[in-house]
């Protein structure tokens, strides 16, 4: 089998693991990425490096330190900069920072009301809407998905229905959010409903599904992961029954993965094989493939990189089609594709 090209690489190196990235996709600051160190401890960073002709340099103005390693970083997706210049952390709270040309500060803490000291619920993954940039939703690893005003910091509601912690949650619409969990399904929420939500896929043995991404530009597709699996499963939501292809591609488990925001047929899985694999989907999209298929199908990506180091975490840019972001030990590395 001849070897799909390598990509163009920018690589920084952190004095610590990272775990956490995140582009920033204003227009009026360059373009940044930021990502958060994972240390046990108190004593942890979110760098913000930018992406210059020189490499990846970090602005120590911007960079600030939080104390629990971050389950996520995010910046706020307002690329018309309309709003102000934030970050959202995740950890035993949603923390909202403030960057500014004075450098980075606390604006807001946004705490699980249902928390107290003896019955205390983490923040495991959050994710802003785009359509309505000052709502954001975080999962709870008791199975809550909070919906958050991030500007009056008002909790604006509490949706149930996961029976284990919630992994991953995303915006899939204006009024629709999705997530996935420990109890090994996938679950959809209509905000125009709160007290009901949508199973939209359950794995067979309740396996976990650490990671999960809803494809925006082709939205009947969503592409996940299950615990201590080297698949990357695709999903029709219109068969929800079972995946519509298997993709056998990674030599351990898959960590991460995500779909393209500029064409909707490349879908980017990384995993601890060290591996970032970029697969042409166009055939799932296609209407005589959308249908169950329980075989996974050994393809070749069209592009492979080997990070030397067990990748934690992968981000598309969401202005540029050709650069994605990923965390390998303690190295940030932006691949130009």
């Amino acid at each position: 089998m001849e070897h799909p090209p390598a990509p163009n690489i920018l690589t920084y190196d952190s004095s610590s693991i990272v775990f956490a990235l995140d582009w920033s996709s204003r227009q009026d600051k360059g373009v940044r990425v930021a990502v958060g160190s994972f240390v046990e401890g108190v004593s942890n960073t979110v760098e913000i490096l930018r992406v210059t002709p020189a490499g990846l340099i970090v602005d120590d103005k911007e960079t600030f330190g939080i104390e629990y390693p971050a389950t996520q970083v995010g910046f706020i997706p307002d690329r018309f900069c309309n709003k102000p210049d934030l970050l959202a952390t995740s950890g035993d709270a949603v923390r909202l920072w403030k960057i500014s040309d004075a450098g980075t500060t606390l604006e807001l803490v946004l705490n699980d009301p249902k928390n107290t000291s003896k019955n205390f619920s983490a923040v495991t993954c959050f994710d802003w809407s785009e359509i309505n940039v000052k709502v954001l939703a975080a999962g709870s690893s008791a199975g809550r998905l909070l919906l958050w005003d991030t500007e009056s910091g008002r909790l604006q509601g509490t949706m149930v229905g996961h029976e284990d912690e919630i992994l991953d949650c995303q915006w899939a619409a204006n009024d629709v959010i999705v997530s996935s969990s420990g109890d090994g399904s996938i679950r959809m929420y209509d905000l125009r409903d709160k007290d009901h939500c949508t199973v939209l896929y359950e794995t067979p043995r309740r396996t976990p599904v650490p990671r999960f991404c809803w494809n925006k530009l082709d939205p009947k597709h969503l592409a996940f992961s299950i615990e201590k699996s080297r698949l990357v499963s695709v999903l029709d939501v219109r068969f929800p029954t079972e995946p519509v292809i298997l993709l056998d591609g990674h030599m351990g488990n898959c960590t991460a993965l995500g779909w393209s925001p500029h064409r909707e047929e490349y879908l980017c899985s990384v995993g601890d094989d060290c591996h970032a694999l970029i697969w042409d989907m166009g055939k799932v999209n296609s209407e005589e493939d959308s249908k169950p298929n329980r075989e996974a199908v050994d393809e070749s990506p069209i592009l492979a990189y080997n990070a030397q180091a067990e990748i934690n975490a992968m981000a598309w840019n969401p202005i540029d089609p050709d650069w994605i972001a990923i965390c390998a030990r303690n190295r940030t590395q932006v691949l130009r594709i």
